[in-house]
């Protein structure tokens, strides 16, 4: 690949990996708003398997969270050498 189709490339954004990191983002923010309803109900209610499900919510973030580094990662432009 010649230095001006890398740079081509930098220049132009995947309109698919766009869309993938909007959902990511989106899910990500309402899983913490659930999760953190649910410790909070779970907490002032004295409701044990309410926070063990605000805490299962708070996990399944850090599964979002790794998929928009994917993501971003995914995204570089190739360098000379790949």
């Amino acid at each position: 690949m010649s230095g001006t189709e890398i740079e081509a490339q930098a220049g132009s954004s995947d309109p698919r990996q766009e869309r993938v990191r909007r959902v990511l983002a989106r899910v990500l923010v309402f899983n913490l708003i659930v999760g953190v309803a649910k410790l909070v109900v779970g907490w002032s209610s004295g409701v044990i398997s309410m926070v063990a499900d605000g805490f299962h919510s708070m996990t399944d973030s850090a599964s979002n969270v790794i998929g928009l580094v994917g993501i971003a990662v995914s995204s570089r432009p190739p360098d000379r050498d790949h």
